[in-house]
């Protein structure tokens, strides 16, 4: 039990860390999205209707709305990936200790 607690302890950082580097990336993937989308519908709205600010709204709401989708799917995988990842380190934490058992048991 201690070593439990223990673990959770050593944790803390680690995962606090992971949701800042999840979450930066995360950032970093809407901006280049959303900017790629406004680009599409205004080169779209341009294309085929005379400039219009009102149409030119339009762009904006709708890459809001498609941001706001787009966030949450990668926060979503963001965290699958996090508890994947941080399932790995609790494993190879448990293999270190046993490990070191073993050689202490030797």
């Amino acid at each position: 039990r201690a070593q439990a607690s223990k673990d959770k302890d050593d944790s803390a950082p680690l995962t606090a860390q992971v949701d800042r580097q999840a979450a930066a990336i995360t950032h970093r993937l809407e901006q280049a999205h959303a900017s790629e989308v406004v680009q599409q519908l205004t080169g779209h709205i341009e294309a085929h209707h005379e400039w219009n600010p009102a149409k030119h709204q339009m762009v904006f709401v709708v890459s809001s709305a498609y941001q706001q989708r787009l966030k949450a799917f990668h926060e979503k995988r963001a965290q699958e990936r996090l508890v994947e990842w941080l399932w790995g380190c609790v494993l190879v934490r448990r293999a270190r200790a046993e490990l070191r058992r073993l050689r202490a048991e030797r």
